[in-house]
């Protein structure tokens, strides 16, 4: 369901919006319509004061889910209030952030310059009853089908449809689940950045070594810890030429997610929001209204940084020589319950914590943990607890991923391993729901 064209008088904002001066404007502006089919025209980017709260925490197209991780972090504890804000969110929305990859040749800002396929896709929901912002990373690889054009990528909505088809694509990808707005970002935006607040700190896990000249592509990084610089840090997301492939990226997009709301969230970058928001204001395109921004703040102040992450469940296929994410509906399905629908519809499908698939990675340094870990949690009832590919780099801290979302499944485990944090993101092995990256914490305390 597209609700881009919907006035704001619709339910889902407050009331009291419709009677700011921006409200009307929007709702003129729109003419309260759904874009008719072909390519939508572009939406103007807003370049007031809504857009540079937007960009502080959005800040770049890989980084686009920044809007719903950096505010929360940089303005929670200690920082203004919920309640002090003059607009509130009437009901659960949810924001299509999409990353555009490059159009050479088109001017920054341009109407052309959001014409291309998507890199990064994220449904984000902003949710004001339970005050928590939940991001569903969505693989651009993932097969839809598109009338007209027949089986594609989901990233070529953008590109064959502008933002309505591509929210409508996802939308009927999470069984009718609506996308109220858009933001589109060039990646372009991500490089500078990155650059402007000094680089991000990342454990590259393995030698990224490829070559395209074709697409002026060249990624050259050594394994360890870090710090990238911005056209780095997008060799490190675009880098796909391993066994996980488009997965892998997924993956290795939330790690630099993660490393860059730590460094914008850091009390020495916050004074600066103002002047990084200026170098990527130039690169944003969205229908967000200022006073809707300022209605998602609100709920990102309530948040206090405990963002939920996932990935859309699947798994990689081939069909006529064209790789794929191929949706598990079953899986799909409950996510969008816990994620969309706040547990209403399907909650009670959730699997319990012994019946999930518990992946254990050994980052602890020390041989033979992983094994140890996993009849442990065998003999504790976890029937599906096993051995992972080690994680090759040294981790202090042992990490329970929710990669699905499930955090109460995530801190039950962590509970029985008596050390950790829970990390609510799509890391870890590929085929868990759970994986249990132990780190150096757990050597010292289990000799």
């Amino acid at each position: 369901m597209w609700l881009a064209g919907t006035p704001l008088t619709n339910p889902c904002w407050n009331p009291t919006l419709a009677t700011s001066r921006s409200a009307r404007g929007n709702a003129s502006r729109s003419g309260g319509r759904q874009p008719s089919g072909g390519r939508p025209p572009s939406a103007r980017p807003r370049d007031g004061f809504g857009l540079k709260l937007l960009l502080a925490g959005a800040g770049s197209a890989v980084a686009a889910g920044l809007v719903a991780f950096a505010i929360p972090l940089s303005l929670g504890k200690g920082g203004p209030r919920f309640s002090l804000l003059p607009y509130q969110l009437g009901r659960p929305v949810n924001v299509l952030l999409m990353g555009i990859d490059e159009v050479r040749g088109a001017a920054p800002g341009s109407p052309a310059s959001f014409e291309s396929r998507s890199d990064t896709m994220l449904l984000v929901r902003f949710d004001p009853t339970s005050g928590s912002v939940s991001a569903l990373q969505l693989p651009r690889d993932t097969q839809v089908g598109i009338p007209g054009y027949g089986v594609e990528k989901l990233n070529a909505g953008n590109v064959l449809g502008g933002p309505a088809l591509a929210a409508d694509l996802v939308s009927r990808l999470l069984g009718g689940v609506p996308v109220d707005r858009y933001v589109r970002i060039d990646t372009r935006a991500f490089r500078e950045l990155v650059d402007a607040v000094g680089g991000v700190e990342v454990t590259v896990p393995k030698p990224m070594d490829y070559d395209d000249n074709t697409q002026k592509l060249h990624i050259h990084l050594a394994a360890g810890p870090q710090t990238l610089t911005g056209a780095q840090s997008e060799q490190f997301v675009r880098f796909r030429h391993d066994e996980l492939g488009d997965i892998g990226r997924v993956q290795r997009q939330q790690m630099l997610l993660r490393a860059l709301r730590e460094k914008l969230t850091s009390p020495l970058m916050i004074a600066r929001l103002p002047q990084l928001v200026l170098v990527v204001q130039q690169y944003v395109n969205t229908n967000l209204g200022p006073d809707e921004v300022l209605s998602l703040l609100g709920v990102a102040l309530q948040d206090q940084g405990k963002v939920r992450m996932a990935m859309l469940p699947g798994r990689p296929g081939m069909q006529n020589d064209v790789s794929y994410w191929l949706l598990d509906e079953q899986a799909r399905d409950r996510l969008v319950a816990d994620f969309f629908q706040g547990g209403s519809t399907g909650f009670s499908d959730r699997l319990p914590p012994q019946d999930l698939q518990i992946a254990v990675q050994n980052g602890a340094g020390v041989n033979g943990v992983a094994g140890r870990v996993a009849r442990q949690l065998l003999a504790q009832g976890f029937r599906n607890a096993y051995v992972s590919e080690a994680w090759n780099l040294p981790l202090d801290q042992t990490e329970i991923i929710a990669r699905k979302g499930d955090t109460d499944a995530a801190e039950t485990i962590r509970q029985q391993l008596g050390l950790g944090k829970v990390v609510a993101i799509a890391d870890g092995d590929l085929g868990s729901d759970i994986t249990i990256r132990l780190g150096r914490d757990w050597a010292a305390t289990h000799p």
